[in-house]
């Protein structure tokens, strides 16, 4: 009996009106007092279930010299009828509107779990989108250790790019794109822009706090700004020592101010 109930439950029916169902089948035609004795459920809880069970369309009351009898259909019936209604709903589906998914746009989740990084290294990994970073030097070399291999992964794969205030060391990664006169006011973060999302990385002596900003508009603000400042950019690092020896080369091949001679009698005159 339990396992029947529990076949009987994904119908729609509840464990009453299981139980009242299979009374009746078992009963065949039969007054109501008889069910709710059968089913072991009080009278008036079993006259509820029978109105309810013929709403479903699964038990049929009639009355015959004023006493009122119940007849339920056959679990074959019930089988046939579920069947059309599975049949129904398969053919419908072409007409239920898409469903509502939840909106990620303008989100933010913020993470501080030591794994939050790797998190997002995997996240950019899985889009296959062009990636840009914003960061100074001393902040990108604060995650590049520990996440070398990952970055140069999504540098394959996505075409990388970097905007830093000096030049990164040769080969750790490329494409490099030096911006000293804006980078050194981006003192705790790297941003990395992966549109539509945008994450912000900032180092911290356990580890880093991550920011993820699911918002379009923002995220395209800092592509602009990214690339701004790339085409405005200094093509390569600032060497000092290369400045003086240019400098030095260039007073070398100038030659000296001519003087004029009664200039230099003047001059002359005034040493006596």
């Amino acid at each position: 009996m339990q396992n029947l109930i529990k076949i009987l439950i994904p119908l729609g029916l509840n464990d009453k009106q299981a139980k009242v169902y299979l009374a009746a089948v078992s009963l065949g035609d039969c007054l109501i007092s008889e069910l709710a004795k059968k089913s072991n459920i009080n009278r008036i809880t079993t006259y509820d279930i029978v109105e309810k069970l013929e709403d479903k369309k699964i038990i049929k009351t009639y009355t015959r010299k004023r006493m009122k009898y119940v007849s339920a259909i056959t679990p074959q019936t019930l089988l046939d009828n579920y069947r059309n209604y599975l049949e129904d709903l398969e053919n419908s589906l072409s007409e239920f509107p898409a469903p509502n998914k939840k909106s990620t746009e303008n989100t933010i989740e913020i993470n501080e779990d030591k794994s939050s990084v790797d998190k997002i290294i995997k996240e950019i990994q899985a889009y296959d989108k062009p990636t840009k970073i914003i960061c100074n030097t001393e902040n990108f070399s604060k995650i590049k250790n520990n996440y070398i291999n990952i970055l140069e992964k999504i540098n394959s794969k996505h075409r990388l790019t970097i905007l830093t205030d000096t030049q990164l060391p040769s080969g750790a990664l490329t494409p490099t794109i030096v911006s000293s006169d804006t980078i050194p006011v981006m003192k705790t973060s790297v941003i990395i822009i992966q549109n539509p999302h945008l994450y912000i990385i900032e180092p911290t002596e356990s580890g880093a706090t991550t920011t993820k900003v699911n918002n379009r508009a923002l995220s395209e603000t800092y592509n602009h700004l990214f690339t701004y400042h790339a085409q405005n950019r200094h093509h390569s690092p600032i060497n000092p020592s290369q400045i003086k020896t240019a400098l030095l080369k260039k007073l070398d091949e100038t030659e000296p101010p001519k003087v004029d001679k009664e200039e230099e009698k003047v001059d002359n005159m005034t040493l006596f």
